[in-house]
């Protein structure tokens, strides 16, 4: 007890005697102590914004798009990029078990009016089950429907911007309206919910209409192409499976030899019921 008694009278004298060396020495560890903090709750935030941007695309998210090989032929270094096709996402849906819902989509850029008022968006030609697997809820109105897409039906459904770019305001109600897109009419069924800014890109600037209205209106006659496969796996356990699953199928219908490299690419986004 003495020789602790003898420590604290002198370590007491000592920041009485180095006043200023002890209040330099406090404020080091004030100041190291609230960068710590500082630093933790930065990156607390960051997370959480992707969190919040990964919400906003889907979670448990299997997506295919098609990929560019390049090789050496006669000539000089070639690129080869192979298109997916509904018959692609039809092989799917038919022969692998491990995925729940699919959702093609097919995409364009393009001029729409209203009233003599115009803006560029990107037009996505979507299925019924696309709000469900890129989670994506209506505010408004109705989503895309089987029936939409069976019936070449000529209807879409907007983002908030883009109502507010044709129609003035986000809390206009478009609903009933009629908007021309490439000279052509089209009824607005729905109004998404917001989904804000992902990065660069403003998810709020959009517009859906069915798949096969947008093939063909868009792409031409014919056409077939859909610009990536979304797929929602029946469990995380499952995920595996559904890779190989549907990389197998593609292989085996793109004719693709042993060795030789996929023409498409395949990204998974691991599901968080809690998020």
């Amino acid at each position: 007890m003495r020789k602790l008694l003898m420590v604290l009278r002198a370590a007491l004298n000592a920041l009485t005697l180095h006043k200023l060396r002890s209040f330099l020495t406090m404020l080091g560890v004030v100041i190291g102590v609230g960068a710590v903090i500082a630093l933790v709750a930065v990156g607390e935030g960051a997370q959480a914004q992707v969190v919040n941007q990964f919400r906003a695309l889907g979670s448990n998210l299997l997506t295919v798009t098609a990929r560019t090989n390049f090789g050496f032929q006669r000539g000089g270094l070639r690129q080869s990029t192979r298109q997916l096709t509904s018959a692609d996402v039809d092989a799917i849906k038919g022969l692998a078990t491990s995925v729940k819902l699919i959702a093609p989509e097919y995409g364009a850029n393009a001029t729409v009016t209203y009233a003599g008022k115009t803006t560029s968006t990107g037009v996505t030609g979507v299925t019924e089950d696309y709000s469900i697997v890129r989670n994506w809820g209506v505010a408004r109105g109705r989503f895309i429907t089987s029936e939409d897409e069976d019936n070449l039906a000529m209807v879409v459904v907007l983002g908030p911007t883009t109502v507010k770019n044709l129609f003035g305001s986000t809390q206009a109600n478009p609903i009933g309206e009629t908007v021309r897109i490439n000279r052509q009419n089209y009824e607005v069924v729905g109004v998404l919910k917001s989904k804000g800014q992902s990065g660069p890109q403003n998810q709020d600037d959009v517009l859906f209409m069915p798949l096969r209205t947008a093939q063909l209106k868009l792409g031409g006659a014919g056409t077939n192409r859909v610009r990536s496969i979304s797929m929602q796996v029946r469990s995380a356990e499952e995920t595996d499976l559904a890779q190989a699953q549907v990389t197998a199928i593609l292989r085996a219908l793109h004719d693709l030899q042993p060795g030789a490299q996929n023409d498409f690419m395949i990204q998974w986004r691991e599901r968080d019921d809690r998020i």
